[in-house]
């Protein structure tokens, strides 16, 4: 029997546990996504002007009350583990904020919390962690509602939160990288939230989602499972959240763009119509690359073929490595911090 992880006696658990928001409360959101990487606590001019920012947000809509949760499960993105039904929930932080590009300012509701994949029988699949950026329509009509997740294979959707349109983004000199968190939190003016409504997906095993027992995380590390759990997250949030009349997009990126031509498929097969597709960083084709293709057939032959290397395994791929299948690696990033 799997032990309860709904306390914080997180050294009791076993290496590899994440502390739930034992180190997180999800009602302090900055982005409802900053994190992930490493690094040291920020400076205290940083840590000031990050605090400023959030304090002008949640001063935004006064009108209306911000719901704080605190989520006390640890969740695990280890293969093998999954997590008892009776911890599962469908809470969520919901906080209000404002955002503003040139002349136009708006009202969005940040919520943060989990949603339960569950199967054609109604079985739960797994618990999976998001955040949705939404506004109200000024039109009178559903708006859009975009549903975005990183590649990998393996990574939460902290990364695209992050960096690209959530309407808030930690502020780099690009390229220049250090670790975080050595940047602030600033107003994103290339967001989409004026246009569509954002949602940030962590598949099981990434970000605070995880497989619910009997299913281990691994359960849904293959092509055909992923896409499966997330066609499932994708109808429960229709669902719960009465979308099923707004425009539909996913937005993959990496290999986020092969999850997206099948996510389509699975989603119009079980009756949800899409509007439209987005790929950044496309790679559909594993073997227009000789190093992915000698890592998806284990032969140095394409690569041999093309460049006229005769050796053994290229500098960092070993043998048994599949590239296109989830079990290669999985790194695992919070979805969401304190």
């Amino acid at each position: 029997m799997k032990p309860d992880r709904s306390s914080c006696g997180i050294r009791r658990q076993r290496r590899g546990r994440l502390a739930g928001p034992c180190a997180l409360i999800a009602g302090m959101l900055v982005v409802a996504g900053c994190g992930g990487g490493d690094g040291g606590s920020a400076s205290t001019a940083t840590s000031a002007m990050s605090q400023a920012n959030v304090s002008r947000q949640a001063n935004a809509q006064p009108q209306t009350a911000n719901q704080p949760y605190v989520d006390l499960v640890a969740y695990s993105p280890n293969a093998t583990d999954g997590l008892a039904a009776s911890q599962v929930n469908e809470n969520a932080a919901v906080m209000h904020y404002q955002w503003t590009s040139g002349r136009t300012t708006v009202n969005y509701t940040t919520t943060t919390g989990h949603l339960t994949a569950q199967d054609a029988s109604g079985n739960p699949e797994a618990t999976m962690s998001y955040v949705a950026y939404t506004a109200p329509s000024t039109n009178g009509q559903p708006r859009p509602v975009t549903f975005i997740y990183n590649g990998g294979p393996g990574s939460s959707s902290i990364w695209l939160r992050l960096g690209s349109f959530a309407p808030t983004r930690v502020a780099t000199p690009d390229p220049l990288l250090t670790n975080w968190p050595n940047y602030p939190i600033v107003n994103n003016d290339q967001s989409l939230i004026d246009t569509t409504d954002l949602v940030y997906i962590d598949p099981p095993g990434t970000g605070l989602s995880e497989a619910i027992l009997p299913n281990t995380n691994q359960t849904f590390w293959g092509c055909d499972p992923d896409v499966n759990v997330m066609r499932d997250f994708v109808e429960r949030y229709l669902t719960v959240n009465n979308r099923s009349s707004s425009p539909i997009y996913l937005y993959g990126e990496s290999y986020g763009t092969p999850r997206t031509d099948m996510l389509a498929l699975a989603l119009e097969s079980a009756g949800v119509h899409l509007t439209g597709i987005v790929l950044q960083s496309s790679i559909l084709n594993y073997f227009a690359d000789a190093i992915e293709a000698t890592a998806i057939t284990d032969s140095t032959a394409g690569f041999a073929a093309r460049y006229g290397y005769a050796g053994g395994l290229l500098p960092g791929l070993r043998r048994g490595h599949r590239g296109v299948e989830f079990h290669a690696r999985r790194s695992a990033a919070a979805g969401y911090v304190a």
